[in-house]
Order: C-alpha cells, then sequence, then structure tokens
C-alpha cells in the first residue's frame, strides 16, 4: 500500500547509493517468530544549502548590471525560501518519521513483530541518521532532498550485528509533492517554494522523508532475498 501511496515521489530518483554487508546470517532468520524495535538517532541540526550568483563581465557592464539587479532579488527570495525552509524542517519529526516507516514495513513486509521496549525485542533496527536537509540551489533551480543514514540490525540475544547498510539519497523535489500543479520536468523551484507556507513545506518534507526511510526497510529485504539465495 506505501509503494502506491507514495509512488509518485520517487519517479525521478537519480541518486540512491547503498553500501551494505550482507551477511549470511540473515538467511536463518525466520523473521515471522522474532519481535523487533526499531530506533532511530538523527542529526540535531538539518542542512540547508541555498546560493545564488552574479555574472561580472568587465566588457559589459549593462549585463552586470543585470545580472546585478536579479541576484538581488533571488536573494530576497532565497532568503525568504531559507526561513520557511529552516521553520518547517524544524517542524518535521524525522526521527519519529523514520522509525514508524521502518515500523510498518518489518509487520507488513517482514512479518516481524514491533515492540517498544528493547528488553523484550530479539532484533533491534537501529538507524543513525547522520545528515539531512535541502538543497535550495539558488531560486531558477530544483530543489533537491538529502540524507545519509546508516542502518544496523542487531540479534539481541546474542550482541552480534547480522547486517549493515549505509544509504546516501538525493532526491529532486517534485511539485506534486507539496500540492502544486505540474511545471516543465516537474521540478520544483526555490521561488514556487517561496510561495507555500511553513506547514505546507513541512507536509512535503514529511512525505519526502517516509520514503527515504521505507527505501532503507525495501534495502533490508532485497539483502534477505540474497542471503538465502547464498544459502
Amino acid at each position: 500500500m506505501r509503494h502506491f501511496r507514495y509512488a509518485i515521489v520517487f519517479t525521478t530518483v537519480l541518486v540512491a547509493g547503498f553500501t551494505g554487508c550482507v551477511s549470511t546470517e540473515l538467511a536463518f532468520y525466520d523473521f515471522d517468530d522474532l519481535a523487533m524495535t526499531v530506533d532511530a538517532r538523527v542529526a540535531p541540526d538539518a542542512e540547508i544549502d541555498t546560493s545564488y550568483s552574479i555574472v561580472m563581465d568587465p566588457d559589459d557592464p549593462v549585463r552586470t548590471a543585470l545580472s546585478i539587479g536579479s541576484s538581488l532579488a533571488k536573494a530576497n527570495q532565497v532568503a525568504q525560501v531559507e526561513s520557511k525552509l529552516r521553520e518547517a524542517l524544524r517542524e518535521t519529526d524525522i526521527r519519529t518519521i523514520v522509525e514508524d516507516e521502518l515500523s510498518e514495513f518489518v509487520e507488513t513486509t517482514l512479518g516481524a513483530r514491533i515492540v517498544e521496549n528493547r528488553r523484550a525485542a530479539d532484533l533491534q533496527l537501529l538507524i543513525d541518521v547522520e545528515s539531512y536537509g535541502i538543497d535550495a540551489g539558488g531560486s531558477g533551480s530544483g530543489i533537491e532532498f538529502q540524507l545519509s543514514a546508516v542502518a544496523t540490525l542487531f540479534d539481541l540475544r546474542s550482541g552480534d550485528r547480522i547486517w549493515r547498510t549505509r544509504e546516501s539519497v538525493s532526491e529532486p523535489v517534485s511539485a506534486d509533492v507539496f500540492g502544486l500543479p505540474p511545471v516543465a520536468g516537474n521540478v520544483l523551484s526555490a521561488v514556487r517554494l517561496s510561495e507555500l507556507t511553513e506547514e505546507e513545506i513541512a507536509h512535503g518534507l514529511e512525505r519526502l522523508a517516509r520514503d527515504a526511510a521505507w527505501d532503507i526497510g525495501l534495502e533490508l529485504e532485497s539483502d534477505i532475498y540474497r542471503a538465502r539465495r547464498r544459502r
């Protein structure tokens, strides 16, 4: 169900790098019979990258003057966007989103039983979100949601680490994520983002964060299948 709910968001994933440690131990776990806790640790501050440029042409002072004027206007737009993004990211509970999304994945896809008490769990899926944020890239450029995380699966009974992967995602943000009409190439610019409220931006960021978390679950599922084929 999650795939259909958010399929439109991931139609243009350009960069999603995974480097995993596929342990053959995964093949010997029957997740239907196991209790799992999902815990996330998140970097305290989101990263926001906004920029704009000025064309300095000594042979064409008119072009230089126009560029400066245009860049001053862009600087104002970028400042508005950055302020809204910072507030929206503060309102977006990345830790809870990641934990909820992966808990749902584990239950619906792997069949494991989710428990909140670590002492009652057989396994722990720990997600360390090292960095996350937005690259606005200037008022005329597209916007990307970026997230870098390390996911580790522990057997709490033995203390062994049985799986680990690193995910780095740079996802172009499409207009429909924020409920906007499609634009050319379906890429959202800082100019259009500045027209949204902080609540609308926060809602779109939540959708993107949920899909990034779901991808971690998909990688775990894929590695389980690969481990079982090697057995």
